[in-house]
């Protein structure tokens, strides 16, 4: 967060100011970044994964095609 405030105190967010500018861009990049690694971990963690309650359906069965998960995830009543 410093350098935030040292741009911020040095004018450096007024309109035109280039440092400003690729501070944010920076920061944008890192987070985008960031958001990319968490959703790929997801999906490789969701392999060994189960949806629905009782009975618990394995999400590799489902990408499979060998268990429909509605009633698991709706229930069948």
């Amino acid at each position: 967060m410093i350098p935030f405030y040292e741009l911020e105190k040095a004018g450096a967010f007024q309109q035109g100011g280039g440092a400003g500018l690729a501070f944010t861009a920076g920061r944008i990049a890192a987070g985008a970044t960031e958001l990319r690694d968490e959703l790929v971990l997801a999906w490789r963690d969701s392999e060994s994964d189960s949806v629905g309650y009782k009975p618990a359906i394995p999400v590799a069965d489902i990408e499979a095609g060998k268990v429909d998960p509605y009633d698991g995830l709706y229930g069948g009543d």
